[in-house]
């Protein structure tokens, strides 16, 4: 896939396998966490990212440095992903919409406007069987 493993000398840890550091980053993508200190907290507190790194927690720095260091090779992962989708049938490939629109929830407004509406209505009737 193109993935760099960290090299280390006789001495020390051994370096985390690519494929777990994977498995992290895309739950943290279908978890929209984008904080590498998040995602550190969550593997040792969360049980779901507990049994998916096999109770491996690596530093937030280690995190970052993986999602720095292997950017290509995580998009191609990501087609490759598509490229699968499609042959399985799941996906159609000819139309991607993505709405990223964020509105602010003020439906008390939009009420007062309703109410404001049917009173100026209510008027209007009254005014015209006035017949002003």
């Amino acid at each position: 896939m193109g993935f760099r493993k960290a090299q280390t000398l006789r001495t020390g840890r051994r370096p985390y396998h690519p494929g777990d550091l994977l498995k992290l980053y895309i739950y943290a993508y279908l978890n929209q966490t984008s904080s590498t200190r998040r995602l550190e907290k969550e593997c040792h507190r969360n049980l779901e990212v507990l049994w998916l790194m096999k109770q491996l927690a690596p530093d937030f720095k280690t995190i970052a440095d993986f999602r720095k260091d292997n950017g290509d090779a995580i998009k191609q992962v990501c087609r490759q992903f598509i490229v699968f989708c499609k042959q399985a049938g799941l996906v159609s490939g000819q139309l991607v919409a993505i709405d990223g629109s964020k509105f602010k929830a003020e439906l008390q407004d939009e009420l007062k406007t309703l109410v404001d509406v049917k009173g100026m209505l209510e008027r209007l009737a009254w005014v015209s069987s006035q017949g002003f």
